[in-house]
């Protein structure tokens, strides 16, 4: 699964303009998503369920930049939004809970060296929605911690993160939502002088506690 994972390119991007797509089978957004150092990207997305227009106009997100484009409503989607399914099927969004990261960013060690992939591809990464439950020091390793994780139906799972400080580790539980609780990617972001720095960028899923564990990202 890992390396059906490390295939995908995910990049933050930023919804520039938002129409409805009127021709769409079930009611659908046209989005202009600017994606920063590879460039402004169109996508369908099926968000009016919901999000109103203006909830989604400058809202910071996570797409799939590497699947071949496909016309979907006569738009040429070019990127895939992200997120996961409520009880009635719609979407809701990732978020970057109000952190500020430049647009293009990279998910690390993850779409670098394929080109393109395929939406099977994607679905065979299986990446489930998940609560933490707890994260807790490893004594033999400073800076690694165990991370308990409720994924639902498919019972508790145990993750790892390395190289974080407690305060950040403290992030991660420390929210009133705990449906809408946050995993700590590492991005690789763009500077101004055009090198690549390392960030971490906490994720979080949109629709207080509509989104119940163990759901599928798509």
């Amino acid at each position: 699964k890992f390396n059906d994972f490390t295939k995908i390119g995910f990049r933050i991007g930023k919804i520039l303009s938002a129409t409805l797509l009127t021709k769409a089978r079930k009611p659908a957004y046209k989005l202009q998503v600017d994606f920063g150092e590879i460039g402004k990207k169109v996508s369908s997305a099926q968000l009016p369920a919901n999000y109103e227009v203006d909830q989604v106009v400058g809202k910071t997100v996570v797409g799939v930049v590497n699947l071949p484009p496909r016309r979907i409503a006569g738009v040429k989607s070019e990127a895939l939004i992200v997120g996961f399914p409520d009880s009635q099927g719609n979407v809701f969004l990732l978020n970057t809970r109000s952190q500020e990261t430049a647009n293009g960013s990279q998910l690390a060690e993850c779409g670098q060296h394929v080109d393109e992939i395929n939406y099977d591809d994607f679905q065979k990464a299986d990446i489930r929605s998940a609560t933490v439950l707890s994260v807790e020091p490893l004594e033999e390793n400073e800076g690694a911690f165990h991370v308990k994780l409720d994924a639902g139906k498919y019972g508790e799972k145990l993750g790892f993160l390395n190289d974080i400080d407690q305060e950040t580790v403290n992030t991660l539980i420390d929210i009133p939502d705990q449906r809408c609780n946050t995993l700590l990617l590492t991005f690789h972001a763009v500077q101004s002088d055009n090198t690549k720095k390392a960030i971490r960028l906490p994720l979080g899923v949109d629709g207080n506690g509509q989104v119940v564990n163990g759901e599928k990202l798509f």
